[in-house]
Parts: C-alpha cells; sequence; structure tokens
C-alpha cells in the first residue's frame, strides 16, 4: 500500500515498510550515516542519521530503521539536528587518532568527511583519554586491522555475517574496551573475499595490496568485467599511469550486487606483473630471439599454413582462453574456418560446461541458463549438484547461503555431491554422492516423487525417462553411498512442498558424459515440477569469463578430442591462445613428450608459459584491462569490457594479433570491437 510522507518539505510516495531514510534517498535528500547497507538489516550504532519528526514532538527518530507513516512530516537537517551530529562526531573522534594525512582511506574516509561537513574544530570530551596503543594487525596475507581508527559501526562483522555467511570478526569486549575483532584474536582466517574492507567507512581495515602505493583521489576508475569465473560480476579498476592499484566492486549496476570474491578482488597482480612478456619471440636455431612484430606473425602464418597444406586443415589445431572476449572468439574461429579450413578449436575447461548446455538446449530450446540469477531471490528452493560451488563461483554460492538464510522458514536447499561445504552447512538434506553418482541419486530422489505422485512427468519424452528411473535400486544406491533410504525420500519431500526451485549443476573438468547425465536429470526435474518460470529452472555456470560466448557462437569441440588428436600425431601446428596445454588439460607434464610429433607451435600469452620452451613463435598479449569488447555470462548477459590504459610494454590485444594474422593468411578481419559484435549479433539471435 502507498503513503505519502513529507521530508523537508519535499512530499515524496513510498510503499508501506518504507524507512525514512529510504523515503529521503527516494526524494534526493541526504541523510548522513556510517552503520548504515543497503544490503544489511538496519543496526543504527552510529546515530548520525537521527531525525525530527512534528508528529513525534522532541523525540529523535533514527531514520535508517524507523519505517515512515502516513502522513509525517520529517526534517533531516535543523539547526539542533546539525548540533546533535557535531556531538556524536567529537564523541566519535574521542578514540580515533587524527592521522589522515598517512591513512590510505583518507580522500575517501566517510568520517573524515563528515568531519569536514559539520566541523567540530575541536573535541571538548579528550582529557588525555585518547587510547591509540592497540598494535596493528599485519598477520593476515590480505588485509590490515587497525582497531585504532575502528568507529565501531559494525559494517564489517555484519557484512561478514549477514551478507557472505563466515562471521570471521565480530564484536569483542564491552563498553570502552569494545572492538572488532576474531575468536581469541587469531589472524584472519576466511575466504578473503574483501567484502570488510569494502564497506569499512574508515581506515580500520585496509587492503595489504594497496597501503602505501597512491592516493585514492589520482586514481582513473575505468568499469568493466571480471575475467575470471562466469558469474560476470561488475568491477571498477582503479589504475593510474599503467598500473592497477585495485579492483572494487560496481554497487550501482551487475549481478554481484556489490560483492567480490578474493580472486576478483585481490588477484589482479598479474596485470603489472614485471614477469609479463612484453616483446615477440622468434626461433632461431635452438634459442627464442626477440623480433618484431611483422616478422613474429609472418612467422606464425607461415607455420599454420605450411602444416595445412602439407598435412590438410585437420592438422592444424587451436586451445583458446575461455577468457578472450565475444569479438576475438568471432575473429579465430573466422581465421580457422575460413582462410585454414579447420574446425579443431577448444577450449580447454569446455567439458565442464558445454555438455550441460546441450542438455539444456535439448530439453529447453536454449543452450543456456533459463532464468537469470534474480531468480535465486524468487525461488523457494535451490538444488545444488557438484564439487564445490564456493571454489567455482563463490558469488553465486554466497547468494544461495545468504538467501536461505534470510528467509530460513521459507526457502529450502538440497546439496548432492561429494563436499559438504559451506553450502551443505546450511542444506536441508545433503546426499554425499562421489562425483559418479550425482545423477543417479538425483535420480532417485524423482523416482520417489513419481511414485508418491508429488510431480507431474506427463512432458515430452518422459516415458523413457520413466522407464529409467524404473530400473534404480533406492537400497542398493544408498548402500553405495552408506546412507538411509530415507534421505532420498527427505529429498522428495522437500521438492514436494517447495517446488519452485532453482537447479544449479556444477560441472566436473574433463567429464563430460558425466556432466551431461547430470544436467540431462536436471532438466527433467525442472520439467516435472512445472517446467521453467520467472522462479524455476536451471542455473548452467562455468569457471571462465566467456564460455557462454564461445558456445554460442559454435565452438563446441571437446578438448579431450584435440588431445587425442596430438597423441595420435594427426596435429601438426598448435595454436595457444591464453592456453598451456601441460598446465590446462589432463596429463600434466607428460603432455611434453608427445609434442614431439607437434612440428609447430606458437604461444600467445600473457607470460611466458613451460610449453613456451618448444615454441617456434610467442606473442605476447595484452591483459582484459588493456583491451576493449564483450564477455557473456552464464546467465547470458552480455557485458562490456572497457580498456582502462593502454598495453603493457609491447604486447597487444589478441584482437589486434588476429587482424595481423588474417591478414598475413590472405583476408583480413578487422579488429573492430563494435563493428564485430554486430556482426556476432547477425548470427547469434539471442545477442
Amino acid at each position: 500500500m502507498a503513503i505519502k510522507v513529507t521530508i523537508d518539505g519535499v512530499e515524496v510516495e513510498v510503499e508501506q515498510g518504507t524507512t525514512v531514510l529510504q523515503a529521503a534517498r527516494k526524494a534526493g535528500i541526504e541523510i548522513p550515516t556510517l552503520c548504515y547497507d543497503e544490503r544489511l538489516a538496519p543496526f543504527g550504532a552510529c546515530r548520525l542519521c537521527v531525525v525530527q519528526v512534528e508528529q513525534m514532538g522532541a523525540r529523535l527518530v533514527p531514520a535508517c530503521s524507523s519505517p515512515v507513516v502516513d502522513g509525517w512530516i520529517v526534517h533531516t537537517d535543523t539547526p539542533l539536528l546539525q548540533k546533535i551530529r557535531k556531538t556524536v562526531l567529537e564523541l566519535l573522534l574521542v578514540h580515533h587518532p587524527l592521522d589522515c594525512p598517512i591513512c590510505d582511506k583518507a580522500g575517501e574516509c566517510k568520517l573524515q568527511q563528515l568531519a569536514f561537513r559539520y566541523g567540530p574544530d575541536r573535541n571538548r570530551f579528550l582529557y588525555g583519554q585518547e587510547r591509540f596503543a592497540d598494535p596493528v594487525d599485519m598477520r593476515s596475507p590480505l588485509i590490515e586491522r587497525d582497531t585504532n581508527r575502528c568507529v565501531l559501526c559494525g559494517l564489517c562483522a555484519r557484512m561478514c555475517e549477514e551478507f557472505q555467511s563466515v562471521g570471521e570478526i565480530s564484536f569483542v569486549g564491552r563498553g570502552f574496551t569494545s572492538r572488532i575483532g576474531t575468536v581469541w584474536d587469531r589472524t584472519l582466517d576466511c575466504e578473503f573475499c574483501g567484502q570488510c574492507v569494502a564497506v569499512c567507512p574508515v581506515g580500520a581495515l585496509t587492503p595489504k595490496t594497496f597501503k602505501y602505493r597512491v592516493r585514492a583521489w589520482e586514481l582513473e576508475s575505468t568499469p568493466s568485467v571480471c575475467a575470471y569465473c562466469g558469474v560476470g560480476c561488475r568491477i571498477v579498476l582503479d589504475h593510474k599511469g599503467g598500473t592497477v592499484y585495485r579492483v572494487r566492486a560496481d554497487t550501482d549496476v551487475g549481478v554481484n550486487i556489490g560483492a567480490l570474491c578474493g580472486k576478483g578482488r585481490f588477484g589482479f597482480g598479474y596485470i603489472n606483473s614485471d614477469e609479463r612478456l612484453n616483446t615477440p619471440l622468434v626461433r632461431k636455431g635452438e634459442e627464442l630471439v626477440p623480433a618484431g612484430w611483422d616478422e613474429a606473425v609472418a612467422a606464425l602464418a607461415d607455420g599454420l599454413k605450411s602444416a595445412a597444406d602439407r598435412y590438410g586443415p585437420d592438422s592444424v589445431a587451436a586451445l583458446i582462453s575461455g577468457r578472450l572476449t565475444n569479438e576475438e572468439v568471432y575473429q579465430i574461429r573466422t581465421i580457422f574456418r575460413e582462410l585454414i579450413g579447420s574446425d579443431n578449436i577448444a577450449t580447454p575447461t569446455a567439458d565442464g560446461t558445454f555438455p550441460m548446455l546441450d542438455a539444456v538446449r535439448e530439453a529447453f530450446g536454449i543452450g543456456a541458463s533459463t532464468l537469470p540469477y534474480e531468480a535465486l531471490d524468487a525461488a523457494n528452493c535451490y538444488v545444488v549438484l557438484g564439487y564445490d560451488l564456493v571454489a567455482s563461483n563463490p558469488v553465486v554460492a554466497n547468494r544461495i547461503v545468504r538467501t536461505r538464510r534470510r528467509f530460513y522458514e521459507e526457502k529450502r536447499l538440497i546439496l548432492i555431491g561429494p563436499k559438504r561445504g559451506k553450502v551443505g552447512v546450511y542444506a536441508d538434506v545433503w546426499i554425499p554422492a562421489p562425483a559418479r553418482l550425482i545423477p543417479d541419486a538425483l535420480a532417485a530422489v524423482l523416482k520417489v516423487m513419481l511414485e508418491r505422485g508429488w510431480a507431474s512427468f506427463d512432458f515430452e519424452n518422459s516415458d523413457a525417462f520413466k522407464q529409467g528411473l524404473a530400473k534404480i535400486d533406492i537400497g542398493a544406491l544408498a548402500e553405495a553411498l552408506q546412507v538411509e533410504p530415507k534421505l532420498f525420500e527427505d529429498a522428495a519431500e522437500v521438492l514436494h512442498g517447495f517446488s519452485d526451485a532453482v537447479v544449479v549443476p556444477a560441472g566436473f573438468a574433463f567429464a563430460p558424459d558425466l556432466n551431461r547425465r547430470m544436467a540431462e536429470v536436471s532438466a527433467n526435474l525442472v520439467l516435472a515440477l512445472g517446467g521453467p518460470a520467472r522462479s524455476r529452472g536451471m542455473l548452467v555456470l562455468s569457471d571462465r569469463a566467456n564460455l557462454q560466448g564461445i558456445y554460442d557462437q559454435g565452438i563446441r569441440t571437446s578438448p579431450l578430442e584435440i588431445l587425442r588428436k596430438i597423441e595420435s600425431g594427426t596435429i601438426k601446428a598448435l595454436y595457444l591462445v591464453g592456453v598451456d596445454p601441460t598446465v590446462h588439460l589432463p596429463g600434466g607434464r607428460r603432455l611434453l613428450d608427445v609434442m614431439g610429433s607437434v612440428e609447430f607451435i606458437a604461444v600467445q600469452d600473457l607470460f611466458r608459459t613451460p610449453i613456451a620452451n618448444l615454441a617456434g613463435v610467442v606473442l605476447p598479449a595484452s591483459s582484459f584491462a588493456e583491451k576493449s569488447g564483450t564477455f557473456t555470462s552464464g546467465e547470458r548477459r552480455v557485458q562490456k569490457l572497457n580498456r582502462a590504459f593502454d598495453p603493457v610494454g609491447n604486447s597487444r590485444p589478441d584482437g589486434a594479433i588476429f587482424e595481423a594474422l588474417s591478414e598475413k593468411l590472405g583476408g583480413k578481419v578487422e579488429w573492430n570491437p563494435a563493428a564485430l559484435f554486430a556482426r556476432i549479433a547477425g548470427e547469434v539471435e539471442s545477442y
């Protein structure tokens, strides 16, 4: 129900239950806060947000936790409120060192900004009671804690507990001895997502990777997309002079709601590593020697073309990174299929995702997740399959756990997999199945639902599936898993009562048949529950930023197929783009022994990888921060990367290298991201 409230003379209409602070922000009126975050429950610790309500006389109301009442007349910036806020700041500064010149938070510190705004020029409450003696805790590898600067807003502790479901830090002590700490004051030992650092309004929690390196106001900020897994978290690169100094979550847009995992927030050191390749190398005799770009690309083109001419196009193969942009994928696909005539293009982790996308396409007509990440909030049940979702896609895993905890009575969680982990801690039912038996365990749950009439099995091609269910021996399966048969009944009962389920199959690397079976049973579960809907369906996640984009452009060859062709001697020229098969494919260093049959190897990467020692050409590529383009996330959201600065050293974006290669091969696939994306959109309907 909509109600009206007047704030500082501005009438605003809001829904019942809206707080004064939310209503004020809707009206464009700022009320100062130190302890408020819209993602967390109101806390009311700082008391800076107090306002006056005419209907309540002299009583002051905390804006962050007080729902508005129809007809209220609210004042947010009267002389009395200014005086109160000034006094609150004086009290906060009693135990806060005035070391702004050497604090990394300077320029971004909320306390500093509020002190400047309300202007306490001196503190009436000091009287020699300053206490800045707590030692700075620098034991953590990534986060520095200075409790002297802490204002006890509680944001870090609440973010850790409510949002991340970790609870690593909390309030310790009472009264004047209160502080934020860990159990028994041990070193931080957590997921290192950095959310506590992100929400700290002062310099009490700071990243070690940023300390004393640059001032905040000197940085340029470029919005982009995280280049790690396929969730597609929106990030902001803070950089200066071609160096990235920190990565932040974009709190205004994106599916990550201001969250990042440890890799996304802290794993950016490679961008400006001293070990980056910065000049092309060409083999002369037994050594790789520096060369110009024209000579190096000519050698690359000659190596690929010579193998194709001598042994046929099928002798040429490429292994490409799942972190190439859509536009770069289009380029190399065009080069191989049209200029070389080969379809031997694969990405190393394809077998963890592509077989599942194939199964989803066959079941629902779309080779992608059937719903967006936002559906996790609307669903009332989560079925997670696989090994460890926190390790592969932590932001989605934490969103599932957080929503399950926040709506404990309204939502349910089922986990089927070998490891309980963080997700399993909050699961209503955990079936501890090894990878090979996960599809059977889920099918056993479906068999119980079929026998009890708890789902509809009248969907297309359901007869064959029901025949398969009839062959499952639940007793034997339970014995193999060393669990009680009732566990399958418990899971079935959960799905019977909470049918708006999102199924999240987390694939296993280099197990295409297993992943396909897991997705097929998952799809049948969705169909049995009523089919895809706004809050029911499948989320197919991936461990690389653009696997969905690669799949959408028709590159679906298994990397194991390329590996078999290498081992059989079929492949004579191998183009490695951001990939080292001795690291990224099964067999590891053993592959070095079978690479002798490959006559020409080209490496295009940020670093000189182990396989580069066998290469005829080594080309220095640019990182995602040095190029533009798009990634397609696991929910098929196409998002733009923005170039933050020019390529490091003499490196080039992969797209620029592909353009030069295409010219040497007698064609031209121009490196123009906008034009290339227009071509992709002409081929892929959903783009």
